[in-house]
């Protein structure tokens, strides 16, 4: 399978990018957020206006395959929608 991507524990993804890995949409990821958001699988970062999500926990709830440093660089959006594309959701437990 492909080999882990390593990201530092400190990466945080848009609320796009968390509904995509998630299954869900940004609406409905915001809907929840304001009715009832210990309905949500993970709790959002809230910087200023914007909400960013933690890929750590993200990560163990979807099976994407990476692995967690302390620092180093952040990875762009594509490669994380690419480990995902490479992953399918629901295979966490493939070998």
């Amino acid at each position: 399978g492909p080999s882990p991507m390593i990201i530092p524990t400190s990466t945080t993804i848009d609320t796009a990018r968390f509904a995509a890995l998630v299954g869900s949409s940004p609406q409905l990821i915001y809907r929840t957020l304001a009715e009832a958001p210990e309905k949500l699988p993970v709790q959002p970062i809230q910087l200023g206006r914007r909400l960013r999500w933690p890929v750590a926990p993200v990560a163990r709830l979807t099976g994407l395959p990476v692995e967690f440093v302390a620092s180093g660089c952040e990875p762009t959006i594509e490669a994380l929608a690419a480990a995902l594309t490479s992953h399918p959701t629901g295979h966490s437990d493939a070998a």
